[in-house]
């Protein structure tokens, strides 16, 4: 029997048996841990949960999308879509109305903007702001996007130095909860936030800024 035990080749046996023995016990005990059991019922009632949150459907700023098999970051992408079409589309009566005023407007300047309008409407109820804000500035500074000197920048924010943004939707959110910052402060007109947004020229600034605005519509 020593002398098995000592042959070199059943000593390596020995010892993968020995392995694979203890693997397999850790393996099961893990399987059957209470934590692991919690993660499961953490995800099965994470599921349940999303699956309730859009049995109301069809809040359709999107098409609707079969979120079960969606990444995580989609997930939540979508229900904050979907949260905001609920808190400031729906609960605005006169949304379609806005959106069809800066369409008109923008559309007759050709601006890019114009194919922005329902989510520059959007993001303008979100902070409380005149859905004409953020059109009227980008045709002063831009054209309404047709002159940009930075990349989705077409209102000057950020000053000489200048931001740039992924895309519109990135600008038109930084650039409305920036402006929303204006009217907590109590500067909630053109010409009440002239001297801090364009200290240069303030009075000329405010002046077309809310001719734009006009022109663009009522306030609604």
């Amino acid at each position: 029997m020593d002398n098995i035990l000592l042959n070199p080749l059943n000593k390596k046996i020995l010892i993968m048996v020995v392995v694979v023995f203890f693997v397999g016990i850790f393996t099961t005990g893990f399987r059957n841990s209470p934590a692991t059991h919690q993660k499961v019922y953490m995800y099965e009632d994470k599921k349940q949960n999303l699956e309730r949150a859009f049995d109301d459907k069809p809040l359709d700023y999107t098409s609707p999308l079969d979120i079960e098999f969606l990444p995580l970051g989609e997930v939540e992408e979508e229900l904050q879509k979907r949260e905001y079409t609920k808190l400031y589309v729906k609960a605005d009566s006169n949304f379609d109305q806005k959106v069809k005023n800066i369409e008109n407007y923008m559309g007759r300047r050709n601006a890019p903007l114009k194919d922005e309008a329902y989510y520059i409407v959007m993001i303008a109820n979100k902070y409380e702001i005149d859905y004409r804000l953020v059109p009227a500035i980008s045709i002063i500074e831009s054209s309404g996007g047709l002159k940009l000197y930075r990349q989705y920048n077409a209102w000057g924010w950020g000053g000489a130095n200048g931001f740039t943004f992924e895309n519109w939707e990135h600008s038109i959110y930084v650039v409305s909860r920036g402006l929303g910052g204006y009217y907590s402060m109590g500067l909630d007109t053109p010409r009440k936030m002239a001297p801090r947004y364009n200290p240069h020229t303030p009075n000329e600034w405010g002046a077309k800024v809310e001719m734009v605005m006009n022109q663009i519509g009522p306030a609604l």
